[in-house]
């Protein structure tokens, strides 16, 4: 009898064992399937936002300005575009912007990732210029900031009125935002460079898995410290003003104490030109 007690106890033991494993590989398993539907919603949002921002300039001849994330759901200004000085189609304050979804005309649940955070939102002032708005070499054409239709495409290639020309000398430092692949911009990391006419027209902005610097709902930004911030997300921060480049580079997010490799943010950045043609703003064909 003691024998067969003995047995019955090692069997019990090694049942116990065998779903406490089969649990652990379930609850990992779970977390992937999380993990991966987060990021999912995240990709599907930045590329409806994506869409939502051609049809806003097809509308409009502009890029929409930012929305100011420290306002919670609810607040009358929540949502909406952010002027500087009240001035419509002026934004040079970008610091706090999140996508502005009353201007889209979507929802507040599509300006947000798959952490329920806020996506960021930064874009060149000079294409969010109005025809109103603009004055002399503030805007590409005069339909507006988004406009590149009057250029001539016989210039294309030449310079002197070409849309590369356009694109890379206007307003003395060329259209949109700057991409790199690694903070302060180092050579040889470039990716899209408004001197070179490949300026990102504006930048859509997930702070990922750790929503470093990124607004809740709620306007509450998640606390970040110079100590504890990587160094490659640092550019992509809430709280900083209009930057001199942004990163865009591969995901590596084991452990946010590697502070020299570390980076979860999704970004989205077309460029001007593909922008203007998805608006049907492009330069029209010779005659």
């Amino acid at each position: 009898m003691a024998a067969a007690r003995g047995f019955t106890l090692v069997e019990m033991a090694l049942v116990i064992l065998v779903l406490g494993l089969i649990a652990g590989i379930g609850a990992d398993m779970m977390r992937g399937v999380e993990r991966r539907g987060r990021i999912e919603r995240t990709e599907a949002a930045l590329a409806g936002l994506q869409e939502a921002m051609v049809v806003f300039v097809m509308r409009h001849k502009r890029l929409p300005c930012p929305a100011d994330g420290r306002l919670a759901d609810g607040h009358a200004d929540a949502g909406r575009e952010n002027f500087e000085d009240g001035g419509a189609g002026d934004c040079t304050f970008q610091a706090d912007g999140v996508v502005p979804t009353v201007a889209l005309g979507i929802g507040t649940a599509a300006g947000s990732d798959g952490w329920q955070r806020r996506i960021a939102y930064r874009v060149d002032p000079l294409l969010t210029r109005d025809a109103e708005a603009c004055s002399a070499g503030t805007c590409v054409c005069p339909g507006g900031g988004m406009d590149l239709s009057c250029v001539d495409p016989r210039l294309i290639g030449q310079g002197n009125g070409g849309i590369d020309d356009v694109l890379s000398s206007h307003g003395g430092h060329g259209l949109g935002l700057a991409v790199c692949a690694a903070a302060r911009c180092p050579q040889g990391s470039e990716l899209m460079l408004p001197e070179t006419g490949s300026g990102a027209a504006y930048l859509l902005i997930s702070h990922g898995r750790s929503g470093l610097g990124a607004f809740s709902n709620g306007g509450t930004r998640v606390h970040t410290s110079p100590d504890e911030t990587p160094i490659h997300e640092a550019p992509n921060l809430n709280s900083q003003v209009l930057g001199a480049s942004y990163v865009d580079r591969q995901r590596i997010d084991r452990d946010l104490k590697e502070r020299e490799s570390y980076f979860d943010d999704y970004v989205s950045r077309p460029s001007v030109l593909h922008v203007a043609r998805e608006a049907r703003l492009e330069p029209q064909a010779a005659p």
